[in-house]
C-alpha cells in the first residue's frame, strides 16, 4: 500500500459479536470491486487465539493475509506502531482491513495518540467499524473510543449492530 491507502479497523468489545463476519465482508467487498486487500490478523499471537478472518482468504489472489499482535501499551509500542504502519506501506494492497482482539479499545484508547501520529506520518486514512453488542460497557467503551484520539483521525466510522446479539429497542437508548 502506497502512502494514502487506507486502513480499515474492525473492532469491538467481546469475542463472538461479529467483528470476524464484518472484516471479511468488508475485505470481501473490496476485493470483489477490484481492488488489492491485506487483511491483518491482530489478535493471532495471543496464546490459545486461532486467525478468524485468514482461513477464508488464504488462497484468494488479490488478498495477502498477515499476522501481527495488537500489544497492551509498553515501552515497545512506539515500535509496535512503526512496525505496523511500515507494513501497511510496504503491502501491495489499495485497503488493510484489520481484524482486531475483542477488548482492543482500551488498547487504542492508550495508544491512541501515538497511533494517530503514526498514521498522519504515512498518511493512512484510517476509517473504523466498530461491533456493538447489547452490553453497557459496549456502549461505555464506543463512546470512550470517539473521544478518543484515534476516532479523531479516522475519516470514517460506522457502528455496526449485531442483530442476532441485540435488538433495535436497546440501542434506542443511544
Amino acid at each position: 500500500m502506497s502512502k494514502g491507502g487506507t486502513l480499515i479497523l474492525v473492532n469491538g468489545d467481546k469475542g463472538g459479536i461479529g467483528k470476524s463476519t464484518v472484516a471479511t465482508v468488508i475485505a470481501s467487498d473490496i476485493y470483489r470491486n477490484g481492488h488489492r486487500v491485506m487483511v491483518l490478523e491482530t489478535d493471532a499471537g495471543d496464546a490459545g487465539a486461532n486467525p478468524d478472518v485468514e482461513p477464508r482468504f488464504i488462497e484468494t489472489p488479490g488478498v495477502d493475509v498477515t499476522r501481527m499482535p495488537l500489544e497492551q501499551p509498553n515501552r515497545h509500542t512506539s515500535d509496535t506502531l512503526a512496525d505496523l504502519f511500515d507494513l501497511i506501506e510496504s503491502a501491495r494492497a489499495d485497503y488493510v482491513v484489520a481484524n482486531l482482539p475483542a477488548a482492543a479499545s482500551k488498547v487504542l484508547e492508550d495508544v491512541g495518540p501515538l497511533f494517530a501520529a503514526a498514521a498522519a506520518e504515512a498518511q493512512v486514512d484510517i476509517r473504523i467499524a466498530y461491533v456493538l453488542d447489547r452490553t453497557a460497557s459496549a456502549i461505555a467503551n464506543a463512546d470512550a473510543l470517539v473521544d478518543g484520539p484515534v476516532f479523531a483521525a479516522a475519516s470514517h466510522a460506522a457502528w455496526v449492530r449485531n442483530g442476532m446479539i441485540a435488538s433495535d429497542a436497546e440501542y434506542d437508548r443511544r
